[in-house]
């Protein structure tokens, strides 16, 4: 009886333990919009290792990697959506939060985000190789001197200098009078680092609507937005202060200018998911995972309640094609030589005659 009481008491505590440190942990990835060609089956936690190939599955690729994650459901390429965009948001590393409505997943986060976009992009390449989609990956706080070389018209308007692209935050209605205010300072990195980025997405924003007929061309389009002015505004005020609640607000209010502004270039047929993430590679999140795994020996299996078929091996498409097709070569080959013979002359100076006669010939 002590035993079992013991025991018990034991998984409540550790329980305690592990919702202790998943309550400090709110990295995740949430899609805000996403069309009705995807749809997702379960909430399970991720790993940001797997963000790569699911964004490719989103846009209907042949993925070689077996990964173990069973939310999406499978997506028909000819009904994949026309871009993807992906806000890249650092600073969520103890209890800081920014409630957002979508599908959410946990994440956990291994540090290699930036891997993730070079390989959902390089498969785009691969398939619309000559079609040049739209691919933009720009850390918004640093210089854009890559992103301007590689779409020099559509971000003619955004300057490569973080410098110029504050003084446009001076000069936005909005922004500017935060400053005004003293609400925040431009003389400290971190508010610096956070009107300059908040700006650019306005700029790109402007930027992509007057471009909206070029960059409608039917090739899927990414684009992947990093974003890291909240970290050190949380550093410098702390997260009970006025200026973290207004980064907070800003955040939320230019998460939904992007949300607003692509799918009305798009048509609602894009993809929007936001990326909350911490700069160290193994959260809290994880441990809290790991410890919570303790109260239970059975290892979880995962239940087709949806009737769906059962995966197979990419490469069943490319060996069902070869074994056809070879097939066919060969019952033609067979046919038209079983025709050429049917149709040869046996006559006395074929070679027939002369392999099959009897007697030999006299002079």
């Amino acid at each position: 009886m002590a035993f079992s009481v013991f025991r018990s008491f034991s998984q409540f505590l550790i329980l305690l333990i592990s919702l202790f440190y998943f309550s400090g942990a709110v990295e995740e990835v949430v899609v805000i919009y996403a069309p009705e060609s995807i749809k997702f089956l379960s909430e399970e936690s991720v790993r940001s290792s797997y963000l790569g190939d699911i964004f490719s599955s989103m846009f209907g690729y042949t993925i070689r990697s077996n990964i173990e994650w069973h939310s999406l459901a499978e997506v028909s390429p000819w009904k994949r959506p026309e871009a993807l965009v992906v806000l890249e948001l650092h600073g969520f590393d103890t209890k800081v939060d920014l409630p957002l409505e979508g599908t959410k997943f946990l994440l956990e986060n291994v540090g290699d985000l930036s891997n993730q976009y070079d390989l959902t992009a390089h498969r785009t390449n691969e398939r619309f190789f000559g079609k040049s989609p739209v691919m933009l990956h720009m850390d918004l706080s640093d210089e854009l001197h890559d992103a301007k070389i590689a779409q020099p018209v559509l971000l003619k308007s955004v300057p490569a200098d973080p410098k110029k692209r504050l003084q446009m935050a001076l000069n936005d209605p909005e922004l500017g009078e935060l400053v005004k205010e003293s609400t925040f300072n431009i003389t400290l990195k971190s508010d610096e680092t956070l009107l300059t980025e908040l700006a650019t997405i306005k700029e790109f924003l402007k930027a992509l609507s007057s471009h909206k007929s070029e960059i409608r061309d039917g090739t899927p389009d990414i684009y992947w937005l990093k974003i890291s002015g909240l970290e050190p505004i949380v550093s410098v005020y702390g997260q009970d202060s006025f200026q973290f609640r207004e980064a907070l607000r800003l955040l939320r209010q230019i998460i939904a200018e992007v949300k607003s502004t692509m799918r009305n270039i798009y048509d609602d047929n894009l993809v929007i998911s936001v990326i909350k993430t911490n700069s160290i590679t193994l959260p809290l999140g994880h441990k809290g995972r790991k410890l919570l795994e303790v109260t239970s020996t059975e290892t979880p299996v995962y239940v087709n309640t949806y009737n769906l078929a059962p995966e197979y091996d990419p490469m069943f498409p490319i060996v069902f094609a070869m074994l056809l097709f070879v097939s066919l070569l060969l019952i033609l080959s067979l046919l038209g030589v079983s025709m050429a013979m049917w149709n040869m002359d046996p006559g006395k100076d074929s070679i027939i005659y002369r392999m099959t006669s009897q007697r030999m010939k006299k002079d």
